[in-house]
């Protein structure tokens, strides 16, 4: 929260995506949604008590002056903006982890060749299916969900070895990729307390111990970062693997010009 209104520039997105894509960019929206809702509410409520504060006092409405821009609603937001900031930040980094698994799942599906490996598979479990699609179908649902268990590093791997395409082919957004990521586990795991991995893997003057502090900043950034490389990611794929597409349900994401931290 900022105390000038933030400016933002308007992308447009992709008029039809994969239906990972779809879950992915309405699941963004909403989360940016639930902000702009708390700021107005707490706007809301610091507007009605001015003015039922003036009608009570019994003076002239006509006379009445705009409510101060700082209420008691809104300081009381800034006061608690750490756990809204972190739990924003989280969502979309969350979000962005899904939508890889759930792409990669549609491609494999679309590809099931992608699935071979040295991997062996006894013969008792191959009979406990009924046929080779439910087979297929097992093998699918494990690979994804032990792809869901990799690090960025390694899935970055499987990802141009496997789908024959970069994951991030920008090294800068890589690089705000791999923060987001560990700025996320520092606030899941440790209350946004810095760990050595966080200092190995992010280029951040922080040391071990140091609270990772969020900021405006750091949510409208990840937001248009991740809508920016997801929006890439699935038109990539989609071409290559020739896979269905939806209807886009959001029309574009915001980017917005940094903004002053208070």
């Amino acid at each position: 929260m900022t105390q000038d209104q933030p400016t933002f520039d308007v992308v447009p997105l992709p008029t039809e995506v994969s239906s990972a894509g779809a879950l992915f960019f309405s699941a963004a929206d909403e989360t940016m949604d639930v902000f702009s809702f708390i700021v107005g509410a707490a706007l809301s409520i610091d507007e009605f008590q001015h003015i039922a504060r003036w009608a009570l006092d019994g003076k002239d409405a006509a006379t009445r002056p705009k409510p101060a821009p700082d209420g008691p609603a809104l300081k009381r937001l800034r006061q608690r903006k750490q756990p809204i900031y972190q739990m924003l930040l989280c969502r979309l980094v969350d979000n962005f982890s899904i939508y890889l698994v759930e792409i990669v799942e549609l491609v494999i599906r679309q590809k099931p060749e992608l699935l071979r490996s040295r991997a062996q598979v006894s013969i008792e479990e191959v009979l406990s299916f009924e046929d080779l699609d439910a087979f297929r179908n097992h093998m699918i649902q494990r690979r994804v969900e032990e792809l869901g268990y990799l690090g960025f590093a390694d899935l970055e791997k499987w990802w141009t070895e496997r789908l024959g395409l970069p994951l991030v082919d920008d090294a800068v957004l890589a690089q705000s990729v791999v923060e987001l990521l560990e700025t996320r586990n520092c606030v899941v795991h440790a209350r946004c307390r810095i760990g050595r991995r966080y200092v190995e893997r992010c280029r951040s003057a922080l040391n071990v111990g140091d609270l990772r502090r969020i900021t405006f900043n750091d949510v409208s950034s990840a937001y248009a970062n991740l809508c920016k490389l997801v929006s890439t990611l699935d038109q990539q794929l989609a071409q290559k693997f020739t896979l269905a597409r939806v209807p886009c349900p959001v029309k574009n994401y915001h980017v917005h010009a940094p903004a002053e931290e208070e």
